[in-house]
C-alpha cells in the first residue's frame, strides 16, 4: 500500500519536521506526505505515521506534547542525500 501511495504523488518535495520535546530536546524528521490544505486560515497537514507496536513516533508525540512543529523544505542536494 505504502509503495502504491508514494508511486501516485511523485515527485513530491521532502521535509524536515523539527519539533522539541518536554526536556527540550529537538527532534528533526524527514516526512514526505505533508501538505499545505489552506491558506485562510493558514493549514499544513502532516500524516503521522504510528510504530508498528501501535504507539506514537517522536515527532507525533512532541506535538501532542508542545502543540508545535515547523516544517522545513529540503533544498535539492541534501534531497539527493536524503
Amino acid at each position: 500500500r505504502y509503495k502504491l501511495l508514494c508511486a501516485t504523488v511523485i515527485p513530491r518535495p521532502i521535509a524536515l519536521v523539527t519539533t522539541v520535546d518536554e526536556a527540550g530536546l529537538v527532534n528533526a524528521a524527514p516526512f514526505s506526505f505533508f501538505n499545505v490544505f489552506s491558506e485562510d486560515p493558514p493549514l499544513v497537514v502532516l500524516g503521522l505515521q504510528h510504530r508498528p507496536d501501535a504507539a506514537l513516533k517522536d515527532t507525533a508525540r512532541n506535538i501532542a506534547a508542545t502543540g508545535a512543529f515547523v516544517v522545513n523544505l529540503v533544498d535539492e542536494p541534501l534531497a539527493e542525500a536524503m
